[in-house]
């Protein structure tokens, strides 16, 4: 399916993808509100677990051995996209809308997740993981129909993004690598199930630093389109696997709608993939030595 449209979708939608570098901050964890997610939230959330299965697209660096480049600064990404971004008023912002009273309320959303100043942790129900959060007062827990997460997460009732958190045994090798391709195997049916097109990137090999010791992480940045009945929408993603405990995969996914506004969804994409998601760790304070149990919602 995806493999006989891919070619005409990437040149609409080829692009180079900065990735910005990454920085180690810490926050609370808070414990939000839950919904549930829409059908449009449900397709947003697919595109999120979604990675593999077409042909290797060119996104994302070129050698992955080597650091990322310096993504331009947010003014720039705006200029890039052409487009005036018109803030909402700080007052007007909220969790069920973080576009505020903005015009158009899906840019400025997307600008508030690459120009934010805050980076926080979030933690799942059971208090076992932190998960790092750009913007982190303004996503709001939520459900995935038919697919259990140790955590999901939306940004605004609209789904501007969706962020997803996956634990489960691994069935084999534990590394991020088989990890990561283990869940790329099982986003294949998500892609069929939501006639999603799209490509991925190559593997790339990152590390994060947890109390000064670095553990290697595995990513793949995704571009894709649903063609699910109306809501036909192109976007943006980001996917990584984690070192976690033996016998245990532990990834995490991070997607936005990029129809009207590419370069915005995919800057914070790309911020998200640098700032935020290198942040996930178990919390030492609950978990300790233990791998957790694999509950779910």
């Amino acid at each position: 399916m995806c493999v006989s449209r891919a070619a005409a979708w990437s040149k609409r939608h080829a692009s180079t993808i900065h990735l910005a570098d990454r920085v180690d901050q810490r926050g609370g964890v808070r414990q939000p509100d839950r919904c549930v997610l829409s059908r449009r939230r449900t397709v947003l959330a697919a595109l999120a677990l979604l990675g593999g299965g077409c042909d290797q697209a060119n996104l994302g660096p070129v050698n992955a051995a080597t650091s990322p480049p310096a993504a331009p600064s947010a003014a720039a990404s705006v200029a890039d996209a052409q487009e005036s971004v018109v803030m909402p008023t700080p007052s007007s912002v909220t969790m069920d809308e973080p576009g505020g009273d903005a015009p158009d309320k899906e840019l400025a959303a997307l600008t508030r997740l690459v120009e934010a100043k805050e980076v926080g942790k979030r933690g799942d129900k059971w208090g076992t993981l932190k998960i790092g959060q750009i913007d982190p007062n303004h996503w709001k827990r939520a459900t995935i129909f038919g697919t259990p997460t140790r955590v999901t997460f939306t940004y605004g009732d609209s789904s501007h993004a969706v962020s997803a958190v996956v634990y489960e045994p691994s069935e084999g090798p534990s590394d991020p690598r088989a990890c990561l391709a283990k869940f790329l195997r099982f986003a294949n049916d998500m892609a069929t199930t939501y006639d999603i097109e799209y490509q991925v990137s190559p593997v790339y090999d990152r590390e994060q630093v947890i109390d000064g010791q670095k553990k290697p992480m595995a990513e793949v940045l995704v571009e894709g389109h649903v063609n699910y009945a109306f809501m036909a929408n192109d976007y943006v993603a980001g996917i990584v696997a984690y070192d976690s405990f033996p016998g245990t995969c532990l990834v995490q996914s991070f997607a936005a709608v990029s129809t009207r506004h590419p370069a915005a969804a995919r800057k914070a994409r790309d911020v998200w993939i640098n700032q935020a998601a290198p942040l996930l760790l178990w919390n030492s304070v609950t978990v300790k030595d233990k791998a957790p149990g694999f509950d779910a919602l």
